[in-house]
Parts: C-alpha cells; sequence; structure tokens
C-alpha cells in the first residue's frame, strides 16, 4: 500500500521550470554590453591619457628644478641646447666629451642627469618608461647613445642655451642679427612666458618602426623671419616629426611645456606656434630672425 502511494505521488510530481534567457533577451543583454562598452572605453582612454599627461608634467616641475640648479652651479649661465666641447658624464661616471661620444655631450640628456640624481625615469615618463628596461639589454656606447636620443621632453635649445646647428655660437649672424640666444637667467624678459621644454617626438631609430614618443630637442616654428613657417599647417598623427618642429601634442592636441619661471601647463597646436614662447625677444606671433637695421 505504502509503495502504490508513493508511485502515484511520483507519477503526479512535475519538476519546475528551469529558469533561461530567450533568444531576445540575450539579444537586449548584449545589446546594453555594447552600450557601456561603447562609454566606457573612451571614458578609460580618456583616463589613461589625462594619467600620462600628469605623470609627464610631473616630470617637467622636475626637470625646470634641474635647469634650474644647473645655472646655480654655472654662476647663472643656463643649460647649453646643442654645442660641441661640454663636460657630460654617463651614469656610470665616465668621460663622454671624447671621441664617438662628442654627440652625446652636445645634447641635453647627460648633461642635466647629475641634477636628477643620474635617474632616467624623469626623463622618460608614461610609456616611455618600457624603453629605459629594453635599453638596458643593451651595453656601452649604443645605450648612451639611445638614451641621449629620445627623452620624452625636447629643450627649445635654438633659443634658450643656443644650437649650434640653429645659428647659435656664431658671432658673425649675431652681427647681422643682434644676440638672440638667452645664455643667462637674468636675460630673460618673461620667464613666465618663455617655454623651456616640451612634449617631443622623433624617428625611431631603436627599432626603426617610424615615429616614436620622444626626441632631445624641440625647433620653433619660425627662425628666419623672411623664410616664413617651416611647420606644416595642421598637426596629424602621421605628420612627420621634423614638420612640427619634433614637438608632440600627444594629450588629446596638447603638449606639456616647462617655462623658465618653472611653471608647466599643457599648449594646443595653436599656441605651440606663437613665437613669443619660443624667443626671448619676440613681440609678435609670427616673429622670427630678422637683420638689424
Amino acid at each position: 500500500m505504502i509503495a502504490t502511494r508513493l508511485h502515484r505521488r511520483d507519477r503526479g510530481f512535475r519538476p519546475p521550470r528551469q529558469a533561461g534567457f530567450t533568444i531576445v533577451e540575450l539579444l537586449v543583454v548584449v545589446a546594453v554590453l555594447g552600450v557601456l562598452i561603447g562609454i566606457l572605453l573612451p571614458a578609460l582612454g580618456a583616463a589613461r591619457t589625462t594619467a600620462r599627461r600628469t605623470q609627464e608634467m610631473a616630470a617637467a616641475r622636475d626637470l625646470m628644478v634641474a635647469w634650474n640648479l644647473y645655472a646655480d652651479d654655472h654662476d647663472g649661465r643656463v643649460l647649453p641646447g646643442y654645442r660641441s666641447g661640454l663636460d657630460a658624464y654617463d651614469l656610470d661616471g665616465d668621460y663622454l666629451t671624447d671621441g664617438s661620444d662628442a654627440i652625446l655631450a652636445r645634447r641635453y640628456v647627460f648633461r642635466i642627469l647629475p641634477y636628477l640624481g643620474r635617474d632616467l625615469r624623469f626623463l622618460y615618463t608614461g610609456e616611455r618608461e618600457s624603453i629605459i628596461e629594453d635599453l638596458e639589454q643593451t651595453t656601452g656606447e649604443s645605450f648612451n647613445y639611445f638614451v641621449s636620443l629620445a627623452p620624452s621632453l625636447g629643450i627649445n635649445a635654438t633659443w634658450v642655451g643656443g644650437d649650434e646647428n640653429e645659428l647659435g655660437f656664431d658671432l658673425e649672424l649675431q652681427r647681422i642679427f643682434g644676440s638672440f640666444v638667452v645664455e643667462r637667467r637674468t636675460q630673460v624678459n618673461k620667464p613666465d612666458r618663455l617655454m623651456v621644454f616640451t612634449s617631443a617626438r622623433g624617428e625611431d631609430f631603436v627599432t626603426n618602426s617610424g615615429v616614436v614618443e620622444g626626441h632631445f630637442r624641440v625647433r620653433s616654428p619660425v627662425l628666419l623671419e623672411s623664410a616664413g613657417s617651416r611647420w606644416v599647417d595642421e598637426y596629424r598623427a602621421s605628420t612627420p616629426p621634423e614638420e612640427l618642429g619634433f614637438c608632440s601634442p600627444r594629450f588629446h592636441g596638447k603638449a606639456v611645456a616647462a617655462f623658465v619661471d618653472g611653471h608647466v601647463g599643457v599648449m594646443t597646436d595653436r599656441a605651440l606656434r606663437d613665437m613669443r614662447h619660443w624667443s626671448n625677444g619676440a613681440e609678435r606671433a609670427d616673429e622670427g630672425l630678422a637683420p638689424l637695421d
């Protein structure tokens, strides 16, 4: 009797239906996820860009502290932008101004590193930090060469400190154009306006894969006023580095810039074209060198 009742009870038992998604519900979920991803990805990308910009701005402030310490140690004379015959030492303290190392000493990197505690992280920021790890696998002269070539921030060598490849240090040219290179801090007319370093980009000579975000110097849009602008009219990511003076508005069209008074900001492509940020004597946005009357 008990077995019969159990059998009848079992025959009347119906298991509960398993809950599940219909195709329509799945499509709705996929669509919602797609919308959320579309919203979140740009926001995450913008957050990463902001973080890299903030890191580079902090490095630029430290760079300006080092730039001023150099001037303090050299009786007010500012760091030369690009010049032969100057003392410089590599990370191991070895002298760089002889033989094939001479070109390394011309670039600002190894001349300012002692004032940065010889820490390359002040010069290679953001995504550029990874290159230091790669370069550490390279030894000797090649390592020093590549380190000197592509720091995140390039120096305004032509107008601040001087560049021997940009009419600097030539007494005959100074008689024609006047003295245009800032060689001492006391010469600066408007320290809050004159730029020393800015975000840079150049050719990737390490992997030969095109453009890399980093270069040791930047060049102004105008040099000789009679020649006009030497920059392209509009910046694009595909623009060859030299066609925008090796400057890099990589942060949503803006570049980090450090000024003589020590403050750091960001500048748009348009602001970077203003010669009053490059040249100590410029009074117009398009002013370059012109012969003295």
